[in-house]
């Protein structure tokens, strides 16, 4: 979220020199890429899409023998290129060196940024087909799609290299991200980032080129946009405030834990206030809950981790893998209750599950798959 922030700001920042010639726009830019680099490693696919947007302009400049464009513009502005560069590299040294204390890390923050996609797209820790990105953007960004579509086919009027500019920076985000082989829903945003400027453009565009000599096709824009509109806001409610913990919602499919999640942790916070509250001794034998109990049980002093299941198991308080439930619970005496729960849920999504109720309602025939777990509790003897 914070890289697609920072590279609007620093497109706008852009355009804004564009217009005003004001150096202070420029250096505005280098800072806000700058602040991306620092912020996420997705920028540097930001940087390989601009970059190669403009060795595509060179080579078609060189083919048909103009004047490369690219080129003579940045001789133009190189006042303005310089400023970007240097406001650029000042941020990204800041951050990097650890404010200098720390040169090395400057050295090292490229290779290790191409490090982590390399690893994340060959590990495929999360994996999805090519087309993974497209049911979510028609999902939940339907005017967008249509109205960043109708730009990426109608001819301008005039030369608009900025339309040209956001449809190739569209389609590149698209064929990255689908090849890339981490695959998760919240990195629809850099992908959703130039559709939406493309989007708003040709809507705006289509909209004045039609309010006199084609009223009627305005009309139909219009209520396409306005029809669309009412569903994305829809979905956004329902997704927000209803299905926040539901897997039937791929944006926050594998990303959210279920409910009863919730259930288990106000369970263990009510137990361990009637043992030593933050004192009170707990049991964790599944190794792949260690995540998120370091987080949502971070005030819990006397954890131990790691516990094997046909190690002595006395605690007040136990957390164990669905599977291994039987086999503890035969071992717990009669003071033990059971609460079963589950870390994440999700759906493998297949074609007959795209009803209208689903899209409407997010309604699935089947129970979601579960990583499941189950604690054990008990409460101290009465007195």
């Amino acid at each position: 979220m914070f890289v697609a922030f920072f590279m609007l700001a620093a497109i706008i920042c852009i355009l804004k020199y564009n217009d005003k010639r004001n150096l202070f726009f420029a250096a505005g830019a280098g800072i806000f890429f700058g602040l991306s680099a620092s912020a996420k490693e997705n920028t540097y696919i930001y940087i390989a899409i601009f970059t190669s947007y403009l060795a595509l302009i060179c080579l078609l400049d060189i083919i048909s023998k103009k004047p490369l464009q690219p080129w003579r513009s940045i001789k133009k502005h190189h006042q303005a290129t310089i400023t970007i560069l240097a406001s650029f590299l000042i941020v990204y040294a800041l951050f990097y060196t650890d404010f200098f204390s720390n040169p090395h890390g400057f050295a090292t923050s490229f290779e290790s940024a191409l490090t982590h996609w390399y690893r994340m797209h060959t590990t495929e820790r999360v994996s999805g087909p090519p087309y993974f990105y497209i049911p979510i953007l028609l999902l939940y960004e339907l005017p967008i799609v249509i109205f960043a579509a109708i730009g990426a086919i109608q001819k301008p009027e005039k030369p608009a290299r900025f339309r040209i500019f956001l449809i190739y920076w569209t389609l590149t985000s698209l064929a990255a991200y689908s090849y890339l082989g981490e695959k998760v829903p919240w990195l629809t945003i850099h992908i959703l980032l130039p559709m939406i400027l493309l989007a708003s453009t040709t809507l705006n565009e289509t909209l004045q080129k039609h309010q006199n000599n084609n009223p009627q096709t305005r009309q139909i824009l219009v209520a396409i946009f306005i029809t669309t509109t009412l569903l994305l806001v829809f979905s956004s409610l329902q997704l927000n405030y209803h299905n926040y913990t539901d897997p039937a919602e791929p944006l926050i499919q594998a990303a959210q834990p279920p409910q009863k999640f919730q259930e288990m942790l106000d369970k263990i916070d009510e137990v361990a206030n009637h043992w030593d509250r933050y004192n009170t001794e707990i049991h964790v034998t599944d190794t792949a809950i260690e995540t998120q109990f370091l987080w949502y049980l971070r005030h819990y002093e006397n954890i131990r981790w790691k516990v094997k299941t046909d190690s002595q198991l006395n605690a007040p308080l136990i957390v164990v893998h669905d599977t291994d439930a039987p086999k503890v619970q035969n071992k717990l005496s009669n003071q033990y209750q059971r609460l079963d729960s589950a870390k994440m849920n999700w759906y493998w999504f297949k074609t007959k599950d795209i009803t209208p109720e689903y899209i409407l309602w997010r309604e699935m025939k089947n129970p979601p798959d579960e990583y499941g777990i189950t604690l054990f509790y008990k409460y101290p003897p009465k007195s």
